[in-house]
Order: C-alpha cells, then structure tokens, then sequence
C-alpha cells in the first residue's frame, strides 16, 4: 500500500493559569478565529471550539504526522503569544501547563462538537473542574490531581 489513510479526531480540553477568568467575551470570538488559522498552516484541522472564561475545549483532526502534543503547543503556543501582544498590556497571559486529550470515534464527534458548543449553557450548572473530572472517569484515567 503506497498511501497512509487516517482519521484521528481529538478532544483537547486545557484551562487558564490557575482557572482565572481570563478569556473575556471581548476577543473570545477573535481568539477563536485564530486558533482556527493558526492550526491550519500546520495542518491540524479544527471542527469546534468553545469554552467559558477560564478554559476550552478543541476538537480537531490531525494527519499522523502531527502528534497530539504537537498540535496541543501549537494551540496553546501561538494563542497565548497572541493574546498576551493583543489583550494583555499590564498582566500577561497564560495557559495551564497540562492538558486533556482525548481520542473520538467518528460516530462521537457530532455529539462532542455540540457538547463543545453548549460549554456556557452545561458550565452554569457544574464547575470545570467537576466537568474535568468527569471526563477523565469516563476515559478511564486516573485523577492524580483532583482539585
């Protein structure tokens, strides 16, 4: 077989430094949208973003010859420089060090791009972490951090 076929979708779910409500309506669009074309120079392929003051969530598709922390540093690279050169004068911006990722099955990705879409309607009734937590359960990782 001359040709590699692939379809790897992942979840990627990371937080603000320290949870704190730093993305603001104001640019959270913007921020978006960059995400969105950053990615696509290095062909990692968004399908949704979305997420509330203090994290989000990415799906995205990747060629295998991109890893998952490739496409997660490039993602949380570019948009926290972004952010930090456009929005943030006097604190500077930062992204948790860690992150979630997450492998879909084909047949969950339309579920998860409307979970990812309805992230500020589910996060008025559960706290990120507690949402995180539940994640990892279902994925079947051990919390080692559960606070």
């Amino acid at each position: 077989m001359g040709n590699t076929y692939s379809q790897i979708f992942i979840h990627l779910v990371f937080s603000t430094k320290l949870r704190a409500p730093k993305i603001k309506q104001e640019f959270e669009a913007k921020l978006k949208s960059f995400i969105i074309k950053t990615a696509r120079k290095f062909e990692v392929h968004i399908i949704a973003i979305g997420g509330t003051s203090n994290h989000l969530h990415v799906l995205f598709g990747i060629p295998p010859k991109i890893s998952v922390s490739k496409a997660a540093q490039i993602i949380k690279g570019s948009s926290s420089k972004w952010l930090n050169d456009h929005f943030f004068d006097q604190e500077t911006f930062r992204w948790q060090r860690g992150y979630g990722a997450f492998s879909i099955n084909k047949s969950l990705v339309p579920t998860t791009i409307n979970y990812i879409k309805r992230q500020k309607e589910h996060h008025a009734k559960i706290a990120y972490q507690d949402e995180f937590n539940a994640i990892l359960d279902k994925h079947n990782i051990n919390q080692l951090n559960p606070k």
